[in-house]
């Protein structure tokens, strides 16, 4: 079987380590395809069939499909986004982001850093 080609942003993308971690634990090869600079550049490759990335499904669309098991690729582990804010700091963006997750219907959780740390979520 040829290496799988990834499109992949530069090194410190935590998304390309994802997959290629994912990739070498199941002992599956891999091979750069493209390194894009943007995420417009990476949709724009792995459309035009470059190759695979891996991505969270908040930015899937109708244009990408979700490759998995039955295309013979391991299943790649959740992640988890933490966002931090000073609550000393007043600032009107922030708190905007902020207020948008806490008050609407999502499946994002607003939870202090000491209740995080509690649960062992970090």
């Amino acid at each position: 079987m040829s290496p799988i080609p990834l499109v992949v942003m530069d090194e410190t993308n935590p998304f390309r380590q994802l997959a290629t971690n994912t990739l070498d634990d199941a002992g599956i090869q891999w091979r750069i395809a493209y390194e894009a600079a943007s995420l417009s550049a990476v949709r724009a490759a792995v459309n035009a069939e470059v190759g695979i990335t891996a991505r969270p499904l908040e930015m899937q669309n109708a244009d990408l499909r979700i490759l998995g098991e039955s295309e013979g690729l391991p299943r790649l582990p959740e992640t988890q986004y933490w966002l931090y804010r000073n609550f000393d700091e007043q600032n009107e963006a922030v708190l905007t982001v902020f207020n948008a997750i806490e008050n609407k219907k999502t499946p994002y959780t607003v939870t202090s850093v000491e209740e995080a740390h509690s649960l062992d979520l970090e």
